[in-house]
């Protein structure tokens, strides 16, 4: 029989993953104004929203089964995080266009101050 939904085992690990794809693109960047290591940035967010749901996910199986899962299930576990993106992806997506207007708004606003950047 199925477990039910509650904070443990659905808001909790959805909550963190979105706090993850919220803020390591920011942690990232640190001030840069390239749209290609806001792109690398976004990239790397996404890879590890993924191991993090695959974590998550096996954290789950060693709860509910009382036993570490094996290494040989690591790509079954990757494959079922990929069911999270629906959650985190439109969120990524829109940090990377909230992200990458502001570095266009910041170029913008250096050239206008003749920085040259």
């Amino acid at each position: 029989m199925p477990e039910a939904i509650t904070f443990q085992n659905t808001l909790l690990p959805l909550g963190l993953l979105m706090a993850l794809v919220l803020l390591l693109p920011w942690a990232l960047m640190s001030g840069s104004l390239s749209q290609a290591r806001l792109a690398g940035a976004i990239a790397f967010t996404a890879l590890a929203a993924l191991a993090a749901g695959a974590l998550w996910l096996a954290f789950e199986g060693w709860r509910l089964q009382g036993s570490v899962p094996e290494a040989s299930r690591v790509g079954e576990f990757l494959a079922r995080s990929v069911w999270f993106a629906m959650f985190w992806g439109p969120l990524l997506a829109l940090v990377w266009l909230v992200r990458a207007q502001g570095i266009e708004r910041r170029k913008g606003l250096a050239m206008g101050r003749g920085d040259g950047r």
